[in-house]
């Protein structure tokens, strides 16, 4: 089994750090930022901050951003690492030529992380930072909404998380010893773009981000920049996500995500639910000390009274996060027991609440107790994703 350590990367002066440099506003403000920052620290050395920056080879001007990265990491007198991709050729996969522009991010994104984590061996460094910002946050927490997600995969990215072992788990547990850091989740675009025009940072812009009809993200921005979400370029992605669906699905949360109130709004409604997630997180974790028991490798024993019990616990009873807790804890015990590579959503059932749902109401809504009661019936053991085996 693969069990990742539980410390966080620790920040020292000989530690490097990568940031992933796009060439766009949000990457140039956090390189120049953590630049300053390591500047800042006593016998501070300018190593320790990295750029790197990946040609896609999916855009004709994507050989200049690459001169572009070069050039500012150049200014800053940081060293600059770049990679490109060579679609169907040097072990890479072909590009995708069906499914969209959708499919052809997501196989960007497989081998960009790839080639990421590449140069951190190379670097010998533990993390790299990553540039995403509060609206970043908005536009996920919606698209996962949409799509069915539970409360918890609501509150968005982390700032702090392992890299991971892969898709396929082409990393093994080498990847769970490196981490993506996020600094910039508590600010927003407008802060950034300020910050870029306030210290002279110059930027490239990619217009294909601001084009709704091409991903169901850029339906999502234009939609909160609208404040409606009325223009079918959502609904072309899902012809079931009609206004009124959106509407109700969105508004119908704990925490409403209403997105005719605009930015800032949508904002301060994630930070809330990433905030109410973290409530969830340490109840959770006080859970599962309490009702979990010996276990052998790759399975793990709970105590069904003891879950049963958690109601009682006065964590539980603040904002009403019982329900959230379960489901949580679900999560975490399909993550230590799949078969599939730890940390990815198969691993986790897709994070799906119809799945999550159905384990939840079998592990705290039975209620016959067959060691009392010989002639109870006992619940059969089953399955609801993650190809984890659930056995009362």
């Amino acid at each position: 089994r693969c069990v990742p350590s539980t410390t966080r990367p620790a920040c020292t002066l000989t530690s490097c750090l990568v940031v992933a440099n796009s060439g766009g506003p949000d990457s140039t403000c956090l390189l120049f930022l953590l630049h300053r920052w390591a500047r800042s620290l006593p016998e501070s050395q300018s190593h320790r901050i990295l750029s790197w920056s990946v040609d896609h080879n999916l855009q004709p001007s994507s050989a200049q951003w690459m001169s572009h990265t070069a050039r500012f990491a150049a200014r800053l007198n940081i060293r600059h690492l770049s990679a490109q991709i060579a679609w169907g050729d040097g072990g890479f996969p072909p590009k995708p030529t069906s499914g969209g522009k959708g499919k052809l991010e997501l196989a960007a994104r497989e081998v960009r992380y790839a080639l990421l984590y590449d140069a951190l061996r190379s670097a010998g460094a533990e993390v790299a930072a990553f540039g995403h910002h509060a609206d970043d946050q908005v536009e996920t927490a919606i698209l996962r909404a949409l799509k069915g997600s539970s409360e918890l995969g609501l509150a968005g990215m982390k700032s702090c998380r392992r890299f991971g072992m892969g898709a396929r788990g082409e990393l093994g547990h080498e990847g769970l010893r490196k981490w993506i850091v996020r600094p910039l989740l508590p600010v927003s675009k407008d802060r950034i773009l300020a910050t870029c025009d306030e210290h002279k940072l110059e930027y490239v812009v990619d217009s294909t981000n601001f084009q709704p009809e091409l991903t169901l993200r850029n339906a999502i921005r234009n939609a909160v920049e609208e404040r409606d979400v009325g223009p079918v370029f959502i609904q072309r992605f899902d012809p079931s996500l009609t206004k009124s669906a959106i509407e109700d699905r969105l508004t119908g949360l704990d925490i409403p995500l209403d997105i005719s109130k605009g930015a800032p709004a949508l904002r301060g409604a994630v930070q809330e639910i990433g905030r109410r997630a973290q409530r969830v997180e340490e109840a959770t974790t006080i859970a599962l000390k309490s009702c979990s028991d010996t276990s052998p490798a790759g399975a793990l024993t709970l105590f069904t009274k003891r879950l049963r019990k958690l109601s009682g616990l006065a964590i539980m009873k603040e904002d009403n996060i019982l329900p959230l807790v379960q489901r949580n804890l679900i999560t975490r015990v399909l993550r230590y027991a799949s078969p599939h590579p730890w940390g990815t959503l198969q691993a986790e059932a897709n994070r799906q609440t119809a799945s999550l749902e159905r384990i939840r109401k079998a592990l705290f809504g039975f209620k016959s107790d067959s060691s009392t009661d010989s002639t109870a019936p006992r619940l059969a053991s089953f399955s609801a994703g993650a190809d984890v085996l659930w056995t009362p």
